[in-house]
C-alpha cells in the first residue's frame, strides 16, 4: 500500500506467526481476555488438525461468544455441520444436526440483528433443506 506522500507502507503483523496470539512486536496491542485467548488456542488447534467432529464444533462456540463476527470460526462450523450431516448414520440423525444448527444459529440471529457472518450462516443452515423439506448439502 502507499500512504499519502506516494512512499510505501510497511506492513506490520500484529499476531504470532502461529495465530494464537498477538505477537510482542504489534504495534498495537489489542487487551483479549485470557478466555478469548485460550479460546482461539483450541480453536486455531482444532483448524491445524482439520477436525469437524462434534468435539471441534464445540470449541467454536467460545469463540463465538467473545466475537461474534470471527469469520472463520462461522466458516469453519459451517463445515462441520456439513461434515456431521452427510457422516450421519441415518437421515433422521442428519436432520437432528440441522435441527440443532437450526435452533443454535436462530439464538445468535435474535443475538445479534445485525451481525453479518452469523446471517450467513443462517442463510446455509437454511439452504441446506429444499422445499420438500429434505437435506440438500
Amino acid at each position: 500500500t502507499m500512504d499519502v506522500d506516494g512512499d510505501a507502507a510497511v506492513y506490520i503483523h500484529g499476531y504470532d506467526r502461529h495465530g494464537t496470539g498477538v505477537s510482542e512486536h504489534a504495534i498495537a496491542r489489542p487487551e483479549y481476555s485470557a478466555v478469548y485467548l485460550d479460546a482461539l488456542a483450541r480453536f486455531n488447534a482444532v483448524l491445524a488438525r482439520v477436525d469437524c467432529s462434534r468435539d471441534a464444533l464445540s470449541t467454536i462456540d467460545p469463540v463465538l461468544a467473545e466475537c461474534g463476527a470471527h469469520y472463520t470460526a462461522w466458516r469453519h462450523r459451517a463445515r462441520c455441520v456439513e461434515h456431521l450431516v452427510q457422516t450421519a448414520t441415518s437421515d433422521a440423525d442428519a436432520r437432528a444436526v440441522l435441527e440443532e444448527e437450526f435452533a443454535y444459529v436462530e439464538a445468535k440471529t435474535v443475538a445479534a440483528p445485525k451481525n453479518y457472518q452469523v446471517w450467513n450462516h443462517a442463510r446455509v443452515v437454511i439452504g441446506s433443506f429444499d422445499a420438500k423439506d429434505k437435506i440438500v448439502i
